[in-house]
This record gives structure tokens, sequence and C-alpha cells, in this order.
């Protein structure tokens, strides 16, 4: 199915959830061919007829609500999208990549969100289950770990930017591949450069040796300040891992205050 009608039904939705919209009462057949163009199915020529303006059917006693959002595209994002153009269109490229094989498994693609103006930008490895389920970094339960982090250092998660290298969610939840990291990183560093944050914390040793390039262990660079593009970046332990090392999170409280002095001289 071509990008171009792909592009327009993506379009009409998000124009209806500005009205207000949550759900739209449609005929079963079209709802059906709709949700079949969303997901990149073909439709059989007689699936196919069906009004011009899509908008004005009306539903039959067979009638579906689809809702106001794509499959590969949380709605919550709508808003935070449609104030920073730059990563709406960034994010529109994003559904349409199929840049390494990750795509064939997605429910949805993790964009990223927050404060799009923010100072400070965390930037994770990959999405894991619920991330797929929702659209959303860091809503499961690392994403509380990280919740309770900001909010010992007075800040929320609408205050940050949280992202990811990779978008789409790796098989059972395993590391990226180096092949996945070379194709999808263009996509975290066109963020970098639309949100232009003054400070990075980059989650874990993925997200740390993608950004600072150096082979030496984790422990090692943890709880230093380097260079990225002029961004000063804080390395920290994954949110991920203190729930399974309770340790580590006291070194780890002890980088998020580094955040914090490094946030308020900003």
């Amino acid at each position: 199915m071509g990008s171009d009608l792909k592009n327009v039904i993506y379009e009409w939705l998000m124009n209806e959830r500005l009205l207000g919209k949550t759900t739209i009462e449609l005929d079963s057949k079209i709802a059906a061919n709709v949700l079949k163009i969303m997901k990149n199915e073909s439709i059989s020529p007689t699936d196919s007829k069906r009004p011009t303006n899509i908008s004005s059917a009306k539903p039959d006693t067979n009638s579906v609500s689809i809702p106001t959002s794509t499959p590969t595209l949380a709605s919550s994002k709508k808003l935070e999208l449609q104030s920073n153009p730059e990563l709406a269109e960034c994010s529109k490229s994003v559904m349409e990549c199929k840049d390494c094989e990750l795509h064939k498994g997605r429910n949805n693609i993790v964009f990223g969100e927050g404060d799009s103006k923010s100072r400070l930008m965390f930037i994770g490895e990959a999405p894991g289950a619920e991330e797929d389920s929702t659209g959303r970094p860091f809503v499961g339960s690392a994403g509380k770990v990280l919740t309770g982090l900001l909010a010992a250092i007075g800040l929320k998660r609408e205050n940050v930017y949280i992202a990811n290298i990779i978008k789409c969610r790796p098989p059972a939840n395993r590391d990226p591949l180096p092949n996945e990291i070379a194709a999808c990183h263009h996509w975290l560093d066109k963020q970098i450069e639309i949100i232009k944050p003054k400070i990075i914390c980059s989650l874990g040793r993925h997200s740390t040796h993608f950004l600072l390039e150096l082979e030496i262990p984790f422990n090692k660079i943890r709880g230093n300040i380097y260079d990225y593009k002029g961004v000063k970046v804080v390395p920290i332990f994954h949110p991920a891992a203190l729930l399974y090392h309770p340790a580590w999170r006291v070194d780890t409280e002890k980088d998020f205050q580094t955040l914090k002095k490094l946030y308020g001289e900003q």
C-alpha cells in the first residue's frame, strides 16, 4: 500500500484527535481497510470500494469503533509533537523506517517523550515489552525507578526529555546488536540536534559507549562528567540494573545529585 494514502489517513486521524475524538464510528468494512492500510497490509479490489470522503461515511449496523491513533505511534505524543514540527516530522519518518529487522516485530515505535526544550535529556538503549505496547519510553518497572530518582531531585518526567538509541523493541528484550544501533542511531542524532540539551544522562553501558566511544568497563566510566559535541554527559547505571543490584542505588543517587547541580547551573 502506498505511503501517500497511509499519510493521508494518519493526518485525518490526528485531526480527529484535535477535535477531541478518541474513537470514530465507521462502517465495519471501511474500518477493516483503514486498519489494514495502517498495518501495511494489502486490500483486495472488492474491499477498496469505499466513499471518497471517509470521514463522512455513516456506520452500518455492524459499525466498528477505531482509535484515532496509528499502530506505530502512541497518540499521547500528538500534542507534544504538534508543538515541535521538527520532532513531528522526524517521528513520521521513524514510523516508516525499515532499516533493520526490528521493524518486523514492533507494535509501536518508541520515539521519545517529554519537554522538547529541556536542558536535560535521558538516553537509554532500547524499548522493552511495556514500551513497545504503549509507544512510550521507560514506563515499565525501570521507568518507575527513573521517575522516583527524578522526584528525589525535584524533577518530573515532563521536565526532561527521554529517548532510546533504538526505537523498536529487540526480541525478548535482548541487547541491541551493533548493526541495529548503526541503522537506528541517526534518529537519536536528529533528536539531540532538535532538542539541543545542555546535559545528557546516558543510562547504562550501551547508551554510554555509543555516545562516548570508550572501550572501558562501565563501572570505571560512571561517576564522571564527559563531553559529547559540547554537551555534558553524565553516565548512570540503567534503572533496570538497580532492580537486580539494589546496592548500586547509592551511587546512582549520588550521580543524580550531580545532575541536579549541573541542571541548576544551566
